[in-house]
């Protein structure tokens, strides 16, 4: 249950999954559409600040402009009206208390020819002028009227001593007229006896007012202290009050400038100051004719930008496409093989580099998880093959000992009737017979000395004397150092059987020889055992030698038959030492150039744990 429920507790650490597919569009929206949407905004709102702030300090220098033209304008009428102020007639005629009739007739004929001939024949622009003094003088190039009209509607409002003032529009007889005043001082008591009116044709004006306007579509008024209008677009207007003909328009002084918000859209007003003429300028433009094209840029902007990002997803998910159905592909590959399939393979190539890539890698490793299988298998099989191997090798060891305990006691049995019957030798025998048995009982796998299997070796050879009377047998060896050799039980007997069985056998004669002899070599001890029987062929020794060699190979399997074919004997001595102390131990089979076998046995010197970590016990 627990193992069942690990995935759910590893799944929920994990967190949801997201498909590639959904990440790429996030990964899209974050970094690039809403990044390119904020600064498409960001970009055109700077950009209408920036032609706002554009339009205002063009509206400013156009009203610096007209301030200078208007000025250069205003100084030259000054310049050309300041002889009449020194004129000797208005000095006579405005200093008379008291006039009559032909004076006011001599007045207006003598100003007509001095005074308004000179100012109207060298100012086109200038449509009437009319001098009327505080003694009720009046004189006029085209209307008495509007002369007394302005001297009452100025006198009172000009101010003392202003030699030169410039008033608002006034009409005469249908035209707009934009008045003039000078105050006529006398000299001597530097006290104002009348005033010179110089009304100018206004449209000159107008058309230099107009070239102040903002746009094509931009509106434009100018209006005096008094919040009377001097220009409009509507000349009906002209000379009336701002607030009652455009209450929408704000009366500001100085420089400013605000943006409004309508129905028609947003609008910017500029206001400025005409210094020279102290007028107050408001300039009100569209500010989508401002902005211009640029709307139409910045949705074409947007619009190719969501394109350009469509054509993106387009192009990342035919991309993503390809790639996650490869990675589809792989992954059904994965869970074939995961399943046990392992004979699958993915296509080895592929148009992307990576996937193909991936596709090799993946057969590399299904090829190599194979031949870990292979491998594996063919282990456990030899495995099981030598456990076979050496159940059959006790088997036959056992068949071979016919129950021991059994054979034990009946040789006790006539140890005793031999020695009742006085029969040494048959009670040596026995006895040797039984030290036999009585140390085949042990666990052949369990480990003794050297110097115990020489002596079990030499109870072996005792019972062979008897049978062959001219056997001899020679042995050298270091006392000290064969105590210190480790061994496994019946290394010896099997090999020396051997001599007996294959070297002596068929032998007319009754000498046998044979010499067991071992010395130190480094880390392990040499034993070697010598007959002077029939030999053994060279073929047959190498082909034991190329098995010993190979510690995963056995005899063939009809050696192992009844253990009545040759060599048995000794493959069991080879394998129990190899099993006991490592590879680097066991049997070799060599070849003298005279008669008889050498056999070669080597053991560890001293085992340690050290040596074979595998076998601590």
């Amino acid at each position: 249950m627990d193992s069942n429920k690990k995935p759910e507790r590893d799944s929920g650490r994990q967190g949801k999954s997201y498909s590639i597919y959904k990440r790429m569009i996030v990964l899209i929206v974050c970094f690039f559409c809403i990044p390119f949407l904020i600064s498409g905004v960001y970009w055109y709102n700077q950009a209408s600040r920036m032609i706002e702030t554009k339009a205002v300090e063009h509206g400013r220098q156009l009203v610096d402009f007209m301030n200078g033209h208007l000025a250069s304008y205003f100084e030259q009428l000054e310049v050309t009206t300041s002889s009449v102020l020194s004129s000797q007639l208005l000095k006579t005629y405005l200093s008379k208390q008291t006039y009559d009739e032909y004076d006011q007739y001599d007045f207006t004929q003598r100003a007509s020819n001095d005074i308004f001939l000179h100012l109207l024949s060298n100012r086109a622009d200038i449509f009437n002028v009319s001098i009327v003094g505080n003694n009720g003088l009046v004189a006029s190039s085209f209307s008495y009227k509007s002369a007394l009209e302005a001297y009452n509607r100025y006198s009172k409002s000009n101010e003392i001593g202003a030699k030169f003032s410039i008033k608002g529009i006034r009409w005469i007889d249908g035209t707009p007229v934009l008045t003039i005043v000078r105050n006529l001082i006398n000299n001597a008591s530097y006290r104002s006896e009348g005033m010179l009116i110089v009304d100018i044709k206004y449209g000159i004006i107008a058309d230099l007012i107009q070239r102040m306007s903002l746009g094509q579509s931009g509106q434009l008024w100018v209006y005096d202290d008094e919040g009377e209008i001097i220009y409009s677009a509507d000349p009906d207007t002209w000379g009336k009050p701002m607030e009652e003909n455009f209450p929408s328009i704000p009366l500001i002084s100085g420089r400013d400038s605000r943006i409004d918000q309508s129905a028609d859209g947003k609008t910017l007003t500029v206001y400025n100051r005409l210094d020279v003429a102290d007028w107050e300028v408001a300039n009100r433009v569209s500010v989508d004719e401002l902005v211009g094209n640029l709307n139409n840029l910045s949705t074409m902007t947007v619009l190719i930008g969501a394109l350009l990002v469509l054509l993106a997803l387009a192009v990342m998910c035919t991309i993503l496409f390809v790639l996650t159905r490869s990675i589809r592909s792989l992954q059904f590959l994965m869970k074939k093989a995961e399943s046990g399939d392992l004979e699958v393979r993915a296509p080895v190539h592929h148009p992307t580099l990576e996937i193909a890539n991936l596709y090799r890698s993946f057969n590399s490793m299904v090829d190599e998880i194979n031949r870990l299988v292979r491998v594996v298998h063919l282990a456990k099989l030899k495995e099981k093959e030598m456990e076979l191997r050496q159940m059959e090798s006790r088997l036959m060891l056992m068949q071979s000992q016919i129950n021991p305990h059994f054979l034990y006691n009946t040789l006790e049995v006539v140890n005793s009737y031999a020695i009742e019957a006085g029969v040494d030798q048959v009670s040596r025998m026995i006895v040797a017979i039984s030290k036999m048995f009585r140390y085949n009982l042990h666990d052949l796998k369990s480990k003794v000395s050297l110097a115990e299997e020489l002596e079990h070796l030499e109870t072996y050879l005792s019972i062979q004397r008897e049978r062959f009377p001219g056997l001899v047998v020679e042995t050298q060896f270091d006392g000290q150092t064969v105590d210190k050799v480790p061994a496994v039980r019946l290394v010896l007997q099997p090999i020396v059987e051997n001599c007996f069985k294959h070297g002596f056998e068929n032998r007319e004669s009754n000498t046998m020889w044979i010499r067991i002899e071992g010395h130190a070599e480094e880390n392990r001890y040499q034993l070697k055992v010598i007959d002077r029987g029939a030999g053994i062929d060279p073929q047959t020794a190498e082909w034991l030698n190329a098995r010993f060699a190979a510690d995963d190979k056995g005899l063939p399997e009809n050696s192992l038959r009844h253990g009545e074919e040759p060599h048995i004997g000794m493959w069991n001595v080879h394998s129990r030492i190899r099993l006991a102390f490592g590879p680097s131990y066991g049997l070799r089979v060599a070849c003298p150039d005279g008669a008889g076998t050498e056999i070669e046995l080597t053991l560890p010197l001293e085992e340690t744990d050290d040596e074979h970590p595998d076998r601590r016990r």
